[in-house]
């Protein structure tokens, strides 16, 4: 198996960072894009998460897909491999949340 989740996700990473940032959503909402209480607080600040978030997505959608390869050519346990996928994933969506709400200050 070894890196193949962590491969899935930088690439669900990758496809969701493109969608959005091609198909951005216009107005506030409760359903498409980065939705927090400070994104929704104004238009302005919801097209700047929009962008923002978007492409640091992309960043680490990227990074993980790198990180993924590097791993699938490691010889290391699949236990090892797994624990680092998930540290990996919840790193990447803390950074993604601490960022864009730093930005939006």
């Amino acid at each position: 198996m070894g890196a193949l989740p962590l491969f899935l996700v930088g690439l669900a990473f990758s496809i969701a960072a493109f969608i959005t940032m091609k198909f951005p959503p216009k107005k506030i909402n409760g359903i498409y894009g980065y939705r927090t209480a400070r994104s929704m607080k104004s238009q302005e600040n919801w097209d700047i998460a929009q962008r923002y978030s978007s492409r640091l997505m992309l960043k680490q959608g990227l990074g993980i897909l790198a990180i993924a390869g590097l791993l699938n050519v490691l010889p290391l346990p699949e236990e090892v491999a797994a624990i680092i996928s998930v540290a990996l994933l919840i790193l990447s969506v803390i950074v993604l949340f601490v960022q864009t709400e730093k930005k939006l200050k």
